[in-house]
């Protein structure tokens, strides 16, 4: 179930948050069945979320973790999750000098969530961001800029991160003057990716799936991989998101007869053991280029280190109304343990003791309202209880409704 701001629509947060605690905990027993929907904010819940990428003469890395390479000329679904979209614009390499290279590289992204405002990121000649926003262009200055339904963080001259709505980010770095993009996106989209970035199910078998849900094999060739998979994600001129300067239109864009270099470079001194650098090395003429392949593979490993120590963080405060929580380390901190005592006129339902392992831990118990006895032989009814407690959660209504009068 989705939380609601209090910021953003006080009557939505009133209606979906707080009733349904009231209802729950204070007016019948299912307090537990409450914080199955809404639990303690901690990392018990955490899950990592999935990354893909690519960059140089393009080499991508699906969302399950396949690496191919795929060097076209024109306007691709890089990924699209239902109603959020990222098209990526690849161009012909030019050297400094101006002379073209059988190469190839990312030129622009258009990101577009929902009923959002269209963002569009370019490099442009002097290799630097320039921006546009519904199509329009725009200048900005570094910093954070919120837009509808989806913000960019333009951090420096070399790195953007668009974030939607939705929990895509799409970070954008420049290096040696090339692009590169590394998207990270919510546990809730596996399963729903389409696109360039792969079938993000935790299959590598089936990364190279077409619009039509078949897929071609994991082991085709660079060949198979450009033209049997890659190119069918090719956009048309009614489906590209893509705005274009004056004078120019998505025709200008689209090269179909350019054929990439399918063969595999011999090694390279400068890239060591990896294929893509002496791959891009050989077709830009550029060793930076090369070595930015290396560099993007760093940074995805940075991301996934930040993500496994997210993942395996135990909180070392965890609260349980109406009752204290005793945590205690070992392990040096790899291993919490958190017990509950509740107060007085409360009794515990659930567990009393849990134990937290990389960030994994069963819910505690809660501390719910101990059942009142009239007297020593005569224990009142179920009716009786919640009728009390009914009338209690009256008290609490009637100032709450006071103070939120003006909001509906």
């Amino acid at each position: 179930m989705e939380f609601f701001d209090s910021s953003v629509s006080m009557e939505d947060h009133f209606q979906q948050d707080v009733l349904p605690f009231f209802t729950c905990c204070k007016a019948t027993d299912n307090c537990p069945l409450y914080y199955e929907k809404r639990p303690s904010i901690d990392s018990s819940n955490f899950r990592p979320p999935g990354g893909g990428g690519g960059g140089g003469d393009p080499h991508f890395t699906t969302m399950d973790g396949t690496m191919y390479t795929f060097n076209p000329i024109g306007e691709f679904t890089y990924l699209r999750i239902v109603d959020d979209i990222v098209q990526t614009r690849i161009s012909q390499y030019k050297t400094k000098a101006g002379v073209q290279k059988q190469a190839c590289y990312f030129s622009a992204f258009v990101v577009k969530s929902g009923n959002s405002d269209i963002i569009q990121v370019e490099l442009n000649e002097l290799d630097l961001f320039s921006f546009r926003i519904n199509k329009q262009s725009i200048s900005l200055e570094v910093g954070l800029w919120n837009f509808n339904g989806i913000a960019v963080d333009y951090q420096n001259q070399s790195l953007v991160v668009v974030h939607t709505d939705t929990a895509i980010g799409i970070e954008l770095r420049i290096l040696s003057g090339v692009m590169q993009a590394i998207v990270s996106l919510p546990a809730s989209a596996k399963r729903q990716v389409r696109g360039l970035l792969g079938n993000w199910d935790d299959d590598p078998s089936n990364d190279f799936q077409l619009p039509n849900g078949t897929w071609i094999p994991a082991n085709s060739s660079t060949r198979d991989i450009h033209f049997n998979f890659g190119m069918v994600w090719k956009e048309t001129n009614l489906t590209s998101l893509f705005a274009y300067p004056t004078g120019l239109s998505w025709m200008d864009y689209q090269q179909p007869g350019f054929t990439p270099v399918f063969t595999e470079p011999a090694n390279n001194s400068a890239c060591g053991s990896d294929k893509q650098c002496a791959y891009d090395v050989v077709n830009t003429g550029d060793i930076n280029v090369g070595l930015s392949n290396i560099a993007f593979k760093e940074r995805v490993a940075e991301i996934e280190r930040e993500n496994a120590e997210i993942m395996t963080y135990c909180p070392l405060s965890v609260t349980v109304n109406n009752g204290d929580v005793r945590v205690e380390e070992s392990s040096g901190g790899a291993t919490v343990s958190y017990t509950v005592s509740c107060h007085k006129g409360y009794a515990l339902r659930g567990k009393s003791t849990v134990v937290c392992v990389d960030g994994k831990y069963d819910l505690l118990g809660v501390c719910e309202e101990a059942a009142e006895t009239e007297s020593s032989t005569t224990t009142r009814s179920p009716q009786g209880s919640t009728a009390n407690r009914m009338q209690s959660t009256a008290v609490w209504f009637a100032p709450l409704m006071f103070l939120m009068r003006g909001t509906f």
